[in-house]
């Protein structure tokens, strides 16, 4: 479950079931924070790549298809960004994040709408990407307190 916060103009706060931030929405931009390693990116830009396909052809029919070819993954750079493209395509911006906004895994994305599409529809499409993203972003656990006094010893035997 994502739920989506307007967080200033055309800006937005992604948020999982947790009230955990996960992701945000930054005028055309579509981000998601909390991916461990480079492999897990690539893996999440290609899972996330079919949604946001999917989604823009759902609010756009004439939007062209493209399935991107996974065995042609590769992070190029376009001069001013690192991008996960299967050498047709860009997928997804890969962000390498610092400092508080690594605090989940050093990697992040980014999906670029066009430009013609609404705030409407980066709301419509996040909710997209944030489903199909779910399995690969790692937020830390909701921390939980146990009382050790109320806490019962269980036995496995049978």
């Amino acid at each position: 479950m994502l739920s989506i916060h307007a967080d200033g103009e055309n800006r937005h706060r992604l948020e999982d079931s947790f009230g955990t931030e996960i992701g945000w929405i930054h005028g055309r931009a579509i981000g998601f924070a909390g991916m461990r390693t480079l492999h897990d990116a690539v893996h999440a830009a290609a899972t996330g790549s079919r949604a946001f396909q999917a989604a823009l052809r759902r609010q756009y029919p004439g939007w062209p298809q493209h399935e991107p070819t996974f065995d042609e993954l590769r992070v190029v750079n376009d001069g001013a960004y690192d991008w996960i493209s299967d050498g047709k395509v860009p997928l997804a911006r890969l962000l390498r994040l610092k400092g508080e906004d690594a605090r989940h895994g050093p990697f992040g994305l980014e999906f670029v709408l066009p430009s013609f599409a609404s705030e409407g529809v980066a709301v419509v499409v996040a909710q997209s990407l944030g489903c199909a993203l779910q399995a690969h972003l790692h937020p830390a656990p909701p921390t939980t307190f146990v009382d050790e006094a109320e806490a019962q010893p269980t036995s496995l035997s049978a």
